[in-house]
């Protein structure tokens, strides 16, 4: 985080530091209904191995398109742009 800062000229204080470090720890993520995808339903936890690909074998095709309906509506203007293969 300090890297980026830095790179957008941003002071970054530490106690801000510190509050993104726990908001985004892997567990708080686990448990945060944004992160963790509840929208998509009937997944039991979004977070997983880290294995490029393997969504595949845990994404049901209505699952997929639900992920790639929330993931457009999160990213709209942003610019941003990923290749999930």
């Amino acid at each position: 985080m300090t890297k980026i800062a830095d790179f957008l000229n941003y002071p970054l204080k530490r106690e801000l530091l510190e509050i993104i470090e726990q908001q985004t720890s892997f567990n708080r993520m686990k448990k945060n209904r944004f992160s963790n995808l509840k929208e998509i339903g009937g997944l039991s936890n979004f977070f997983r191995k880290g294995e490029i690909g393997s969504w595949k074998d845990v994404f049901t095709v209505a699952q997929s398109e639900k992920f790639d309906q929330l993931y457009q509506n999160r990213t709209k203007g942003s610019g941003l742009e990923f290749d999930f293969e």
